[in-house]
């Protein structure tokens, strides 16, 4: 999708002061429901929510949001770049929650270079879909193609805060399938990867079960 896609709700409490560009009501706090987010090249992934009166207050940050089950006198307010690495790769995201990690507990490495715990919601994609429009994005260079992995921080100083984290800063729990301990020390992957690109043909016959020629 374009801009905009919806995730699972999360429900939450937002930082009032972000309701009021900062100029009151700090140290305050407000329940919501984070509902979509809008993605734009060049900006860290903004969040739209709907709050108790009805309002509908769209693209704010993910340090603007803690836990609803926390109270935020007892959280740390972060900087953003305590919870995030990179901005959004492109327009063109979307949102999946792979099953095979669902509700996984995760761990990842912060800018402050310590190890905090989570557990997985969902992950934010990128791409570039349409051939008609030049791409001048990150977003299908292989090396370079960021997730975003939505989290619930449940430790260390920024617990209640959610974060948005890379491939390359977690590591998921699985527990009957990832027993290794060990941080891994792989390569990116710098291939384009194509079976079309190469000096071939096929038959040219109406033929279903058609031959290939190698040239």
């Amino acid at each position: 999708m374009n801009l905009n896609n919806n995730i699972p709700p999360q429900y939450a409490k937002i930082r009032k002061e972000f309701l009021y560009n900062k100029e009151k009501h700090i140290g305050e706090s407000e329940d919501c429901v984070i509902h979509s987010v809008t993605t734009m090249e060049g900006y860290t992934p903004l969040f739209n929510i709907l709050l108790p009166n009805g309002a509908f207050y769209c693209r704010l940050p993910i340090h603007a949001f803690f836990h609803k089950d926390y109270d935020r006198e007892d959280i740390k307010d972060p900087e953003l770049k305590e919870l995030t690495y990179w901005d959004c790769m492109s327009y063109f995201g979307s949102v999946h929650h792979f099953n095979f990690v669902g509700s996984s507990k995760v761990k990842f490495m912060g800018r402050d270079k310590a190890t905090h715990d989570g557990s997985y919601l969902f992950t934010i994609d990128y791409a570039h879909p349409n051939k008609n429009i030049i791409d001048t994005t990150h977003s299908e260079i292989a090396q370079e193609h960021k997730y975003h992995h939505f989290i619930i921080i449940e430790d260390s100083y920024l617990k209640g805060n959610f974060a948005l984290m890379p491939n390359n800063k977690c590591l998921f729990n699985v527990p009957n399938f990832t027993v290794e301990n060990a941080v891994p020390d792989y390569k990116v992957n710098m291939e384009y990867l194509s079976v079309e690109n190469d000096n071939w043909k096929t038959d040219n016959t109406n033929n279903q079960y058609y031959g290939v020629d190698d040239e």
